[in-house]
């Protein structure tokens, strides 16, 4: 082949990758896919702000309700229930699941320490604590004082703000339920009240905040043990406690 036939496919070729070029450029390309996940911050809320957005149902924030509904369920026979702790890294993945808006299935998807030490979490991260330390002192002074009298109590847990009253009642009305089935799971209102009154009571570092939180101990068990007197209850025949029925007051004209 002359170089003249050389020149002409060469400058045959350059026009096809032109040609070819101007092809590719035409050709639309496709934007990846994006997701929007709705995140909406669950842990670490006042009460009062969840309320204003709606997740809250009779006072119990949604989110805690259904950790409740889930062991109440599934776990009140389980040995060591709250006292084993979930896997760090799983809690965290379930906190951030539900966060973000996840149908997660809890049954299939996590297992009962995951959301027990969830739960507890949950309480620890309340800003000022489910009692608020204006009340805790009052109730630790009452201890102090009255002893295991928890006539007074009622009184003094009226003076929490109505959200934080009714999560503290609703928490505490799931907890006999645990301790109803202690022959099983080996949970007594004791154990309980060990576990659960680091994450109701929020004390306040310091000197005395060794000898507080064992107080605070105390009370929460308190709570437990005397439940139907302090949160005004009937109980079963079995000894558990069930809700009252809320009273409708008709006005006569």
């Amino acid at each position: 082949m002359g170089a003249g036939a050389l020149a002409i496919c060469h400058n045959k070729t350059a026009v096809q990758v032109k040609e070819d070029m101007k092809k590719m450029v035409q050709i639309p390309r496709l934007r990846p896919m994006t997701f929007t996940v709705k995140y909406t911050k669950l842990f670490g809320v006042s009460l009062f702000e969840l309320q204003e957005k709606g997740l809250m149902e009779d006072g119990v924030p949604l989110v805690l309700r259904r950790m409740v509904d889930h062991l109440r369920k599934h776990a009140l026979h389980q040995e060591g229930l709250f006292r084993v702790n979930g896997n760090v890294r799983a809690v965290e993945t379930l906190k951030h699941r539900l966060e973000s808006g996840e149908d997660v299935d809890l049954l299939s998807e996590s297992d009962s320490c995951t959301v027990a030490s969830l739960l507890k979490r949950y309480l620890r991260d309340l800003p000022m604590g489910l009692v608020d330390s204006r009340v805790q002192q009052a109730l630790i002074q009452h201890h102090q004082e009255c002893g295991d009298d928890v006539s007074d109590m009622r009184a003094l847990l009226q003076q929490l703000p109505d959200v934080h009253h009714s999560l503290l009642r609703y928490l505490c009305h799931f907890l006999t339920l645990v301790e109803c089935n202690h022959e099983e799971n080996r949970m007594t209102a004791l154990n309980l009240a060990t576990v659960f009154g680091p994450s109701v009571f929020h004390v306040a570092p310091g000197y005395e905040a060794m000898k507080d939180q064992n107080i605070c101990n105390k009370i929460m068990f308190k709570f437990i043990q005397n439940y139907s007197s302090i949160f005004q209850i009937a109980r079963n025949a079995e000894g558990c406690t069930e809700e009252r029925p809320t009273p409708i007051i008709v006005k006569v004209l």
